[in-house]
């Protein structure tokens, strides 16, 4: 049976000024791969794989360099689209990951409920 294990890029340079589908890896980040690469050695993959942007290509490619295994890019494999969005610090972009999770939750919870509950009925 094959086996699929998704990891995200490492550590990128996050900088203002540069979309973030443009970032590369940062020297911590580099440095990062190498102890990711020894956690993914015990899988035995057979190829790595990364979506097209910097910082993912970087780290599938030093991961794949330090297991000796193919490597190859492929579309549509990117992080979730920011063009256009201001920059935020983490405290910024954490927070609003958390509203974004929630009001998601709470989608999920409502759609699955009966509908006579939706309509305020009391269930008997």
């Amino acid at each position: 049976m094959k086996t699929l294990i998704l990891v995200k890029h490492s550590l990128p340079e996050m900088i203002p000024t540069i979309p973030a589908k443009e970032w590369r890896l940062s020297k911590s980040g580099q440095v990062r791969c190498k102890v990711l690469a020894e956690k993914l050695e015990s899988y035995r993959p057979d190829v790595i794989i990364s979506s097209v942007e910097p910082k993912a290509i970087e780290t599938a490619q030093i991961v794949a360099y330090r297991l000796n295994k193919p490597f190859r890019t492929f579309e549509g494999l990117h992080e979730h689209d920011r063009t256009g969005g201001d920059f935020l610090d983490k405290e910024q972009f954490e927070a609003k990951v958390n509203i974004s999770l929630c009001i998601q939750i709470d989608w999920f919870w409502v759609k699955r409920q009966p509908t006579k509950q939706l309509k305020g009925s009391q269930k008997r």
